[in-house]
């Protein structure tokens, strides 16, 4: 009861969507359709977007109710959001936008899901990337600082041995 208390206010307010799912459960193909089409109902773009690619979900399970979380991009199409056409019939806009999405899918019953998408930019998705290079980078210069050190080390472990009397002197 306490979740219906929660869903319920969320509903109204427009922050989950409720969308009708087949009685087979929901497949993968049918929460990134959902999420997509979610997407498009509420975006202020003018072109409706469909998804070039999805990260692999191996261990999806059609009949969970548990929220499942999905990451693909999407591409502008010819299709107008007005136009209330499924966006897989459409062909992909040339030069068009393309965005990184991340979305929330739970199944209520077997009908209905909740879904919950954002969507940005694909540039600043990899900008986000580009920020996973910098321990790389770090790295590398750790490796080329310890290679010095190393070296130097043997330098002076070798000039020990050809000179014992290094030794007592210090």
């Amino acid at each position: 009861m306490a979740s219906f208390k929660i869903v319920l206010p969320l509903l109204f307010l427009g922050l989950i969507e409720a969308k009708a799912i087949q009685n087979q459960g929901l497949t993968y193909f049918d929460a990134l359709t959902i999420a997509v089409t979610s997407y498009n109902e509420k975006t202020d773009e003018k072109n409706s977007f469909w998804f070039t690619a999805a990260e692999a979900q191996p261990k999806w399970d059609n009949h969970s109710r548990k929220p499942h979380y999905l990451s693909f991009t999407v591409k502008e199409t010819t299709c107008l959001t007005t136009e209330n056409i499924t966006p897989v019939a459409c062909d992909f806009k040339e030069n068009g936008k393309e965005k990184y999405c991340q979305g929330i899918i739970k199944a209520i019953n077997e009908k209905e899901a909740d879904v919950w998408v954002k969507c940005a930019p694909l540039a600043s998705h990899k900008v986000v990337r580009a920020k996973r290079e910098v321990p790389k980078i770090v790295g590398k210069i750790f490796k080329k600082v310890l290679k010095e050190a190393i070296k130097m080390t043997i330098d002076e472990l070798s000039k020990q041995k050809e000179d014992p009397d290094s030794k007592a002197n210090k």
